[in-house]
């Protein structure tokens, strides 16, 4: 007796989703005074791009016009530099800072203590951010 054998591939429909470049890796640590995020930057490629940012939120009023949550940028780490990858953080912690009840405003500390030869205020300026002291910011948008 002969069977007929009838064999259906069923291929599942799914949805491939693909990592991103870089993720964030995200841990709180608590002191006395407050809470401070820090977020670890890698990248899903194999590559040894990584990144920090460490930042906390602050109702500290820093401009006459708002009152509400602000983002404090304490750290900013890029590895390799001048590659885009603190582009990358600060577009990542603008997004934080909305999502975390910051309304998108942030304030940051630029200093170039250890890298005098490379001012970090003309990055932060190509990402619109100003000073608090308008007498600077004209300096630095007329450079």
């Amino acid at each position: 007796m002969k069977i007929n054998k009838m064999c259906a591939v069923i291929k599942p429909k799914y949805n491939v989703k693909t990592l991103p470049e870089h993720l964030f890796y995200h841990h709180t640590k608590s002191t006395k005074q407050q809470p401070w995020d820090i977020f670890i930057m890698f990248s899903t490629k194999g590559k040894k791009d990584r990144g920090l940012l460490v930042c906390r939120k602050t109702t500290t009023q820093f401009r006459d016009d708002y009152e509400g949550k602000t983002l404090c940028v304490d750290n900013i780490l890029a590895i390799p530099q001048y590659m885009g990858l603190g582009s990358k953080i600060l577009e990542f912690a603008k997004n934080y800072s909305k999502k975390s009840g910051c309304n998108g405003y942030m304030i940051l500390k630029a200093d170039s203590s250890f890298t005098p030869d490379k001012i970090p205020h003309l990055f932060y300026r190509k990402k619109n951010f100003t000073t608090l002291n308008k007498k600077n910011d004209k300096k630095w948008m007329n450079s």
